[in-house]
């Protein structure tokens, strides 16, 4: 994995939980999106439904 050259460039994941998904910065809703493999782990895309972000989660 490379790191980034900031802190603030660098991807930040939520774990997932048995609670519903939601956004870790407004606390809406999450929109499924895709299922990726980024650095050996899998990581679900989801797209916030209310500040429209993109929200990395990985199981832990």
């Amino acid at each position: 994995m490379l790191l980034p050259e900031r802190q603030e460039d660098a991807p930040t994941y939520f774990i997932i939980n048995d609670q519903p998904d939601t956004c870790g910065y407004c606390g809406a809703r999450l929109e499924f999106i895709e299922l990726k493999e980024l650095d050996g782990e899998e990581v679900f895309v989801n797209e916030c439904l209310g500040c429209k972000r993109e929200i990395l989660m990985v199981e832990n």
